[in-house]
């Protein structure tokens, strides 16, 4: 050995025998100790002498306390085999109590984890010492988006990456560990479609940023583009705006005929976003998806396509309507009870106008007509093209956000300016939040050096999304169901049909399926329609006027209808339907003519 200090002397013994550390690192008294990676219990024998057992070949690091509900507790902890590593693990207070429990869900994470306690006493004393180390308690979610922490009064974001591993983007002046924070566990959240890059978190992103802001405008006619574009800004901060000012954000819903731009819109804005794979949940999935992906986030768009098949349309109205209020969901499962927000901001893209009349008062409804495209074709293929790409936005705006979260309160403060021109709450409600995102639009532009946009162009913007809510809303479907009927009750080739009549004592009365039937065949050509026989049925039940589902004499025998008094009728809708523009000649002809043929029958 060379003449070395002692302390370099030690330190090369310990080099080349490192089996005397740890000798030297094990305790002298009993009790349990880690060592090498592993946890050791030290005992005496029947001696008297000290002898040490392995309890595991693993180590339970970073030991949290976690919520699971109103009441139960459990650990959340990270466990270190050799050189691997698998973290937020779950230890329940029934996993703690049983070996064989515990084992299986350790095992479920990481295959090679043994426990070698010999007696449950060594099992308990192990828990017990594990426990021990839990010094915080952390909240836990089954979604990612924003969040805030109370001790430091800052909001921050939870994203995934393009591995689904998590990262936290938060102020520098938040000095606590992610591990502090909330932990993001579950399956849930893996829904969302917003991911980022690793390489791009750090990256300069002014230019992507200017890209988007100068090219969607001319993507479509009268900068059409800007309305999605606001929203989805302002759906960043939906969260902030519900939970310090109890501003909804509106469903976003895209319609239009096939080839009107609608789709592509929400697809070029969506990588932008995060969602750089284009990803799309069709609405045609079972209701589970559906659910799942409207819980995923609070923070980050979903785009949709609707389904073409309206067998569960109600389900999906009443999601629509949880979704937008924010409420918890409450759905039954093998362990009880769950409960969960639906909360994902929601872009949909559908050929017909949504026809539900509550589900109309919570979301912005924009028409795509073919005529809106600008043309420019290559402008489209060079964005998607650059799809990748886009994802820079994202990953450096989240953190911007963060960083000027002090300014929120002066931009919600200036989007009430815009949201003046609402007529109703609701509408006032929807607008300011749109507003929300027209701010901060401006406030992007002179970030990266472009001229802001005027007040003019966001009243303009306002105006449009204002006028074509009026228009959806005018009419429900089942006030055109009724208008149709009326219209065409008269009609020479529906009358040959002999699928309506008149009676004395029930007035007008209608063959129901079938009418429902020439109805729907007459709005399949119509955009502003969305056909729905159940939410029909419904709204007629409203009508005291209107009795559904009578049996009556037609066509020379007995038919499910539905029958009209039309005085009663005028009278409930206030003029809206009169009585005299029913006409009765015809059908009675063909009443008369029934009731000639029943006389021959008995005859």
């Amino acid at each position: 050995m060379k003449n070395n200090s002692l302390e370099e002397a030690l330190k090369e013994i310990e080099e080349e025998r490192p089996d005397l550390k740890q000798l030297d690192d094990t305790p002298k008294k009993p009790g349990l100790f880690e060592n090498n990676n592993r946890y050791y219990i030290l005992k005496y024998d029947k001696e008297g002498k000290l002898y040490k057992e392995s309890l595991s070949n693993f180590l339970f690091q970073n030991v949290r306390k976690i919520k699971l509900g109103a009441k139960e507790e459990a650990l959340l902890v990270d466990i270190s085999e050799g050189n691997q590593l698998r973290t937020n693990i779950i230890i329940t207070g029934e996993m703690q109590a049983d070996k064989k429990k515990l084992l299986i869900a350790l095992k479920n994470n990481l295959s090679t984890v043994l426990l070698t306690c010999r007696s449950n006493t060594d099992f308990e004393q192990l828990m017990v010492y594990v426990a021990k180390q839990a010094k915080i308690t952390v909240d836990q979610a089954d979604y990612v988006g924003m969040f805030y922490h109370s001790p430091s009064r800052n909001y921050y974001f939870v994203i995934l990456d393009e591995e689904e591993q998590i990262h936290y983007l938060k102020p520098s002046k938040m000095k606590e560990s992610d591990g502090e924070l909330v932990q993001v566990l579950g399956r849930r959240h893996l829904n969302s479609q917003t991911r980022i890059r690793n390489e791009y978190i750090e990256n300069n992103w002014h230019d992507t940023a200017k890209t988007m802001l100068e090219s969607l405008p001319k993507l479509f006619a009268d900068k059409k583009a800007l309305v999605p574009l606001a929203w989805y800004l302002a759906a960043l901060l939906s969260d902030w705006m519900m939970e310090e000012y109890v501003t909804n954000l509106p469903i976003l819903y895209l319609y239009g005929e096939k080839g009107a731009g609608k789709s592509t819109c929400l697809k070029i804005l969506s990588t932008y976003f995060g969602n750089t794979k284009m990803k799309e949940l069709a609405m045609s999935s079972t209701k589970q998806p559906i659910r799942d992906a409207m819980a995923c986030t609070n923070a980050f768009p979903i785009t949709t396509t609707e389904s073409p098949n309206k067998k569960d349309s109600d389900d999906i109205a009443n999601m629509l309507k949880i979704l937008f209020d924010r409420s918890d969901y409450m759905r039954g499962n093998l362990f009880g009870n769950e409960t969960y927000v639906l909360q994902a901001p929601w872009a949909m893209a559908a050929n017909k106008r949504i026809s539900n009349e509550a589900v109309q008062d919570r979301m912005i409804q924009l028409e795509f007509k073919p005529s809106d495209q600008s043309g420019n074709r290559e402008l489209i293929i060079d964005i998607i093209g650059n799809k990748k790409d886009n994802g820079r936005f994202i990953a450096g705006y989240l953190q911007y956000l963060i960083k000027q979260q002090e300014c929120w309160a002066d931009w919600h403060a200036s989007a009430k300016t815009y949201a003046k021109m609402a007529s109703i709450p609701r509408e006032a409600e929807i607008m300011l939040a749109l507003a929300m995102g027209f701010v901060m639009m401006r406030d992007l532009q002179v970030l990266v050096g472009m001229e802001p946009y005027t007040d003019e162009v966001f009243r303009e913007m306002m105006e449009l999304v204002s006028s074509q809510r009026k228009e959806n809303q005018i009419q429900p479907i089942y006030v055109e169901f009724l208008q149709f009927v009326q219209t065409y009750h008269i009609d020479p080739s529906y009358q040959q049909k002999q699928m309506s009549g008149w009676s004395s004592q029930k007035g007008f009365k209608f063959q129901q399926a079938w009418w429902l039937d020439k109805f729907e065949e007459y709005t399949q050509n119509k955009s502003t329609i969305d056909f729905d026989r159940k939410i029909i049925l419904s709204g007629l039940k409203k009508y005291e006027s209107i009795e559904l589902n009578t049996s009556e004499s037609l066509n020379g025998g007995k038919a499910k209808c539905f029958t009209i008094n039309a005085q009663k009728l005028e009278e409930e809708t206030e003029g809206m339907f009169p009585a005299e523009a029913w006409s009765k000649n015809a059908l009675l002809m063909v009443e008369q003519a029934e009731e000639i043929t029943v006389e021959l029958e008995l005859g």
